[in-house]
């Protein structure tokens, strides 16, 4: 799997999982309000001399009280955005600690053996902590939970003791009001919750391949159109700016191919379309490596943006080491191609990026003086017989001297179409 491709993915369950905390912390709010509701009527309905049941509610109302209070920390963690994979395991381990705690009491309350954990209503909400772990989309968070839960219910038991038969049949007539109305509402409101819990995860799980189905049916479509470079750009809801459009300080490259009319002309076809596809594969290679963007290749040419992104830094910097390096690339191509030469013109300021058309038209473009100065910059070079003109915006932009690029003044050029002026440095 290619970079691109690996980061969207990653990105994809990064955000599952960030939505993922926020609905699993309000779900175990909702669940516990529910939970409590019941646990209070139900102790209505309770009578006062059952010592058995009424320590049963009493441990259920304080059980899941502090469940509740837990559950709004972690949406106040959500709200204030501390994340943390340890959050969930923490959550999941006092979830299993408490309720195993509210266990152990009703074996000790009702003088019960460790055999009779299974009668027990707070046994029903472990299944219910379970699944509530699986909202995270952390399949380790759920496997931890679920092996806790087990080993603190054989741990309990073992420590509570067993009886033998006789001594269970004596149990079981103290146990029995344990399967009344009263405990059998908290059970049904629990399966319920159970079974909630379990569609939620059904639910979100849908809704995340329908997404990523979707991002993947318009990556296809948007990657027709778009550089490669700039695809995952405009499909990161982070970067929604770009789509909508935005005016940035940018470096504009444009690099030309010069007289390649006249290649063609001496060249059969299938050589120079092999002369074009070597060029741009070198072009390619030298910007992405650093970190530019491809904004269109023109024939037998290419416009490169540098500082697409907002968090970019030395934009200008990079252009122009760039261009160094395009340099001695192509110098081993033109040993292979002598009539090829190639011209690099490249200017610094305020650009227009962003997407624009729709349907089977969209397009990323590049708009501004920048990039109608950049590409008289590189026609001049036939002018001045150079290789490479940088402007001293760019290299002001870039904090540096010219000696530091390798590049001496070539005086101040007036470009085609303009009567402004522009200082600019060529290869020394």
């Amino acid at each position: 799997m290619t970079a691109a491709p690996r980061n969207e993915v990653d990105r994809l369950l990064d955000d599952a999982e960030q939505s993922a905390d926020r609905a699993a912390n309000k779900l175990r709010v909702i669940a516990a309000i529910v939970l409590l509701c019941t646990v209070f009527l139900v102790g209505l309905t309770v009578p006062p001399d059952d010592r058995l049941i009424q320590a049963q509610v009493l441990g259920g109302k304080i059980t899941v009280a502090i469940w509740l209070v837990v559950g709004l920390a972690g949406m106040w963690l959500n709200r204030i955005g501390v994340r943390h994979p340890l959050v969930g395991y923490a959550q999941a381990t006092f979830d299993a600690l408490l309720v195993s705690t509210n266990l152990y009491f009703g074996f000790v309350i009702g003088e019960l053996a460790g055999n009779f954990w299974p009668i027990f209503p707070a046994v029903w909400l472990l299944p219910v902590l379970v699944a509530g772990t699986a909202l995270r989309w952390r399949p380790g968070l759920t496997i931890y939970s679920g092996v806790l839960v087990v080993a603190l219910l054989i741990g309990m038991a073992i420590v509570a003791g067993t009886v033998d038969e006789q001594e269970r049949a004596t149990q079981v007539t103290t146990t029995v009001r344990l399967f009344g109305w009263p405990p059998n509402s908290v059970r049904l409101v629990m399966l319920s919750l159970l079974v909630t819990a379990i569609c939620f995860v059904t639910i979100r799980g849908r809704a995340l391949i329908l997404r990523a189905a979707g991002e993947a049916q318009q990556r296809e479509a948007l990657g027709r159109h778009l550089p490669r470079q700039v695809l995952p750009l405009i499909l990161d809801p982070a970067l929604a700016e770009l789509r909508r459009g935005s005016k940035r300080e940018l470096a504009v490259m444009f690099v030309d191919i010069r007289g390649s009319t006249a290649i063609a002309e001496r060249l059969d076809p299938a050589t120079f379309a092999g002369l074009l596809t070597g060029f741009r594969r070198i072009v390619d290679d030298t910007v992405s490596a650093h970190g530019g963007v491809v904004d269109k290749f023109i024939g037998d040419g290419a416009l490169i943006l540098f500082g697409v992104l907002p968090i970019e830094r030395d934009a200008a910097r990079r252009a122009i080491e760039c261009a160094r390096m395009l340099l001695e690339r192509m110098a081993a191509f033109e040993r292979r191609h002598p009539e090829v030469r190639i011209g690099i013109g490249i200017h610094f300021g305020p650009v227009f990026v962003g997407v624009v058309g729709e349907g089977e038209r969209v397009e990323f473009t590049a708009l501004g003086e920048p990039v109608n100065i950049a590409a008289r910059i590189e026609k001049a070079t036939k002018e001045l017989a150079c290789r490479l003109l940088v402007t001293q915006a760019a290299l002001d932009a870039a904090g540096a001297r010219p000696a530091d690029f390798g590049l001496a003044a070539r005086g101040e050029i007036r470009l085609e179409g303009s009567r402004a002026t522009q200082l600019v440095f060529g290869e020394a």
